[in-house]
């Protein structure tokens, strides 16, 4: 849902891409103040896992898209956030290195992959230990990859090692010796459970593993992969990129807000971009009201029936919500809607 080039929506009367009815008389008058739509909503559904990537900040977008613009499509950043709308899996961020060291002692394979003097510097976490490491890792030789990963994948069970059951899970789908399996030793493994918000920043190396998301990022497509993909790998930019720091997943707290006797509105707004936020709507009984946007924003249906602004919608489908627009959600008689509601941040200026 939005108008970047590589993946442009449609009216659904009309069949005009929203890219060209936002010129129109009409669509100047939804958008509002701003020129374009700054944010993209998507809603993902995880049957197999997503690659190990990350985004550009804006100053490396810039660089990325002059110098290749073939696979760089514009000059954007591209934070974004993930709200669980299922039970969630994920990596994001590099681990304590003291966890990657206990990694390397555990499967033999991987510390001879990295050699003896990472080893060692990870195990007494000298400076650059986790860059050293991870740079050499997704720069081994593919043979020597594909040996460690046939020899750590083929060891027995052991209970309670999620990482050496979520390497055995990813090799079976991305069989030969894909060097992302062994990310799993490198990443914080992440669970969320519905309403849970996950915030990526750029530079941030990460991967979807399974589960129902909505996800809403800065309008741009710019990915740098670098492993779980049959997909073009930019391993040197993606290291160049990436910020070397040990730290948890940055878990998005929303704010609620009672909109009504029987609604509530919990917004995820990150609090370092304007870019955009997400609002999720639980609507019950009559009709609720959510303060407007001062850009437009979309609205999707993702679970009962109703009106929203005057709309009759069902479960799937999307609505433009005019900017300025007090937002008026309706859920049909007896029963309740879950509404999810993309926008510009509150400060957002173009």
């Amino acid at each position: 849902m939005g108008d970047h080039p590589n993946g442009v929506c449609h009216m659904a009367e009309g069949g005009e891409t929203i890219h060209a009815w936002l010129a129109t008389t009409e669509g100047k008058e939804f958008l509002g103040s701003v020129k374009q739509l700054p944010y993209l909503f998507k809603v993902l559904s995880i049957r197999l896992a997503l690659s190990i990537q990350s985004h550009p900040d804006k100053a490396l977008a810039q660089k990325l898209h002059h110098d290749r613009p073939d696979l760089y499509k514009d000059p954007n950043h591209k934070p974004e956030i993930a709200v669980a709308l299922t039970d969630f899996v994920g990596m994001c961020g590099f681990r304590p290195v003291s966890e990657i060291s206990a990694f390397c002692k555990k499967f033999p394979e991987l510390g001879s992959l990295l050699g003896a003097d990472i080893c060692k510097q990870l195990d007494e976490n000298a400076d650059g230990a986790l860059k050293n490491a991870y740079s050499t890792l997704m720069r081994a030789d593919g043979e020597a990859v594909a040996e460690a990963i046939t020899a750590i994948v083929s060891r027995a069970p052991d209970a309670g090692d999620e990482a050496h059951s979520l390497a055995v899970e990813l090799d079976r789908q991305f069989p030969g010796g894909d060097v992302g399996v062994l990310s799993v030793f490198f990443l914080n493994i992440v669970h969320m459970v519905p309403g849970q918000c996950l915030y990526l920043k750029a530079n941030t190396p990460h991967a979807y593993v399974s589960g129902d998301i909505m996800e809403c990022m800065a309008c741009s497509d710019n990915v740098i992969r670098g492993g779980l993909t049959p997909k073009y790998k930019d391993v040197e930019v993606l290291l160049k990129s990436l910020v070397f720091e040990s730290r948890p997943a940055s878990i998005l707290r929303p704010t609620h807000v009672k909109c009504g006797a029987a609604c509530e509105a919990s917004t995820y707004a990150p609090d370092d971009i304007d870019d955009f936020e997400v609002v999720k709507v639980d609507a019950a009984g009559e009709g609720q009201l959510v303060p407007s946007r001062q850009c437009m924003s979309m609205g999707i249906i993702i679970s009962g029936k109703g009106t929203i602004n005057g709309m009759s919608l069902s479960q799937g489908e999307v609505i433009a919500i005019r900017a300025g627009a007090e937002i008026s959600i309706v859920p049909k008689a007896g029963s309740e809607m879950e509404v999810f509601i993309g926008a510009c941040g509150r400060n957002y200026s173009d």
